[in-house]
């Protein structure tokens, strides 16, 4: 049993691994990328699925430190003169890993099925596609991973870029061992090395001849699971172990991040999660909340968890409405009489539900009938709205649109036939549904009309209900926009003082119009920018809109790259530019330049900054 560093053949192609800062970049924590995979994969895993009373599923996050930390002897053994040699070579600082003070983090799962297939053969099963490939995934259905790069995660989270997992499947006893290293093509003397390598013994199988197997010997699987401390005791389930994690993958941010990212499968009662001696589960989670969220991670969160446990209510009553719904109107879906009611318990701030049923029509013809569920409520005094989309228990947050909206939002979509379309449709980091996404495309027929439809229906659902309700507040804006002479003076409440609105500053004329066109944008000079001050300079910097946070710097090239054919039309009339990303770097010539972009997501709300290189920024 050792590392298998095997030297890279002369005839491949030389690939690097180059989507590591997917995981963590300026815009998203290493903590969060580690707890949405993990979780996923154990979701993905869940013992009965499709069965009634299944129990949920557990993930346990022990990190081991001090007292509890990995035998140092162990950990040498492991690591040894050899694997450092390597590391060294591919550019990792060993000098910066205390090695004298070793420590891990245990991720385990339970309730679970384990890594399924034949660990000795290379198959399209989950063991093959977890251990033996990159970027190639054979998830389908309702499971929520399909890139086959999640697990590059695992690796980026340790400081030597390697972990270790140990795993039982469901009817069968025998324990499964094996370690991974992601480092880089490397090379080591004048022998070049791949990136990835595994801690495995050899086959020496003809029909598998050096296939990379896992261990089984007990003495050996033992002491692992005695040194790390396992919990699997026979158990089904995954267990992994990152060694030499990062700094900032403590205890406390990942508690964290498991709340915002998996506190609506936690309601639901789907996930129980450990974080050494703490038990999270549906009975504590608000408590939990208060006590490790910072104030203001979840809003108003007493009214959306008790929205979510409404709404997970098996007396909670739903409307079906007619299967065309999102081919013709909305509104002419509903029954009538329908609708008036529905917008009247909307108005007393009750809870509604509505059954969107859809057709899903695969490339061979063949239609299944499926839905999503979408929950709205409007409680009183919400600080501001909120909407969640969930796909077998995962949130996919960038779909989040309300804003303004005044109301809770609650969008599920767990049926088999439905999660598997949207997961097709999902970008790498499940964080998005892309109607024009090539896996959707590949498998199904009028897969974009469909993906729009669902993406936009709560929306759409609740501006036909908001219709109806009216609240009056004649002097709300009273002290913003009340002047002498202009009727009643604001009503001035006892100890208060009346502050008399100032004069605005005067503002510089704007020089560019930006003007809103189906699936983009125009932009040109306005009537003030004359000849004698062109050509100038600008950049046009563009990005979808976002509920919290800069939507610039969360701009992700998932959402549309200027730079990439196909994902957006750049028309142009006197106008030299050239693309950056989401930026456009113009030079306008003339009075009548003119710059126009279409493709983007209609439905999605765009933010457009004009900065001028020299005079002034819009």
């Amino acid at each position: 049993m050792k590392w298998q560093f095997e030297e890279f053949p002369n005839s491949l192609v030389e690939t690097e691994v180059t989507q590591r800062d997917q995981f963590r970049n300026d815009d998203v924590e290493l903590a969060d990328t580690l707890v949405r995979e993990t979780v996923q994969n154990s979701l993905d895993a869940r013992a009965g699925k499709g069965q009634s009373g299944q129990e949920a599923v557990k993930v346990r996050f022990a990190f081991l430190d001090g007292d509890r930390a990995p035998d140092l002897e162990y950990i040498e053994e492991l690591f040894d003169q050899e694997y450092r040699d390597h590391a060294e070579a591919a550019g990792i600082e060993l000098g910066s890993i205390d090695f004298g003070h070793p420590r891990a983090i245990v991720i385990e799962d339970f309730g679970t099925n384990g890594l399924l297939g034949n660990p000795l053969e290379k198959g399209d099963d989950d063991f093959s596609d977890f251990w033996r490939r990159h970027g190639i995934s054979h998830k389908s259905g309702e499971r929520r991973g399909r890139w086959g790069l999640g697990k590059l995660v695992f690796s980026t989270s340790s400081l030597l870029r390697a972990f270790f997992g140990l795993t039982i499947r469901a009817g069968d006893e025998t324990p499964f061992l094996m370690g991974q290293t992601v480092l880089s093509m490397h090379k080591l003397g004048n022998r070049q090395y791949p990136a990835h390598t595994h801690f495995s013994k050899v086959s020496q199988n003809a029909a598998n001849q050096g296939l990379r197997i896992p261990i089984t010997d007990s003495s050996f699987v033992n002491r692992f699971s005695e040194v790390f401390r396992l919990k699997r005791g026979g158990r089904p389930g995954l267990s992994l172990v990152i060694p030499f994690p990062h700094s900032d993958l403590e205890r406390g941010k990942t508690i964290e991040a498991a709340i915002r990212h998996y506190f609506i499968p936690i309601l639901r009662g789907q996930l129980v999660l450990e974080f050494d001696d703490l038990v999270l589960d549906k009975t504590n989670l608000k408590d939990c909340a208060s006590q490790h969220l910072k104030p203001g991670s979840i809003r108003d969160m007493e009214a959306l968890f008790s929205f979510v446990l409404e709404a997970e209510n098996p007396k909670t009553q739903l409307i079906s409405i007619d299967e065309r719904w999102y081919r013709n109107d909305l509104e002419k879906a509903f029954q009538p009489g329908e609708l008036e009611k529905l917008r009247r318990s909307f108005a007393k701030g009750e809870l509604v539900g509505v059954r969107f049923p859809i057709d899903i029509v695969r490339k061979d013809g063949k239609i299944e009938k499926t839905e999503v569920r979408g929950y709205l409520k409007k409680p009183a005094q919400l600080s501001r709205g909120q909407d969640y989309y969930v796909r077998s228990g995962i949130t996919v947050p960038q779909e989040s649109k309300f804003g303004h909206r005044n109301a809770l939002g609650l969008l599920i979509a767990d049926a088999p036939a439905i999660s598997a379309f949207l997961g097709d449709a999902e970008n790498p980091a499940h964080t998005l549904w892309i109607g024009n996404a090539e896996k959707v495309q590949r498998n199904y027929k009028g897969a974009k009309d469909r993906v729009t439809a669902i993406k936009k229906c709560l929306v759409n659902l609740h501006d036909l209900l908001a219709q109806a309700v009216e609240e009056k507040a004649e002097e709300a804006l009273l002290y913003f926009f009340w002047t002498p002479g202009t009727g009643a003076r604001p009503r001035q409440g006892k100890g208060e003082k009346t502050l008399l609105p100032t004069t605005p500053p005067a503002t510089s004329p704007e020089l560019f119009q930006i003007s809103p066109i189906d699936g983009g944008f125009t932009v040109h000079p306005r009537k003030g920018l004359t000849a004698d001050r062109l050509p100038l300079r600008a950049s046009i910097k563009v990005a979808y809109d976002v509920e919290e946070g800069n939507p610039f710097r969360l701009w992700s090239e998932y959402d549309f790259n200027f730079e990439k054919k196909g994902d957006a039309c750049i028309e142009t009339h006197e106008v030299d530019v050239t693309c950056a990303n989401n930026t456009l770097n113009c030079t306008f010539n003339k009075p009548e330049s003119k710059i126009s972009v279409t493709g983007l997501d209609s439905n999605r709300d765009l933010i457009i900054k004009v900065e001028v290189e020299v005079e002034e920024e819009q």
